[in-house]
């Protein structure tokens, strides 16, 4: 078995994912693999960036649509 991992650059907007899409097709067709993706592009940061405001006041609406708008705008560039 092989293993595929895919860093968060890799993923970063909709180009870069149908291009890992293909090479996971490609690979899957030969041998078995496994499959490990970090999360795309900023989305760690976006992520911890809410934890920390919900610790402090609560108020993550800002950072959800944040992390909302990273993947409208991933998918519709």
């Amino acid at each position: 078995m092989k293993v595929l991992k895919f860093g968060g650059t890799s993923l970063a907007d909709h180009r870069n994912m149908i291009h890992v899409a293909k090479i996971i097709i490609e690979k899957f067709q030969y041998e078995p693999i496994a499959i490990v993706l970090s999360a795309p592009g900023r989305l760690t940061d976006f992520i911890l960036e809410a934890i920390e405001a919900a610790n402090k006041n609560g108020n993550i609406l800002f950072h959800v649509r944040r992390i909302e708008d990273f993947f409208f705008l991933s998918f519709h560039n």
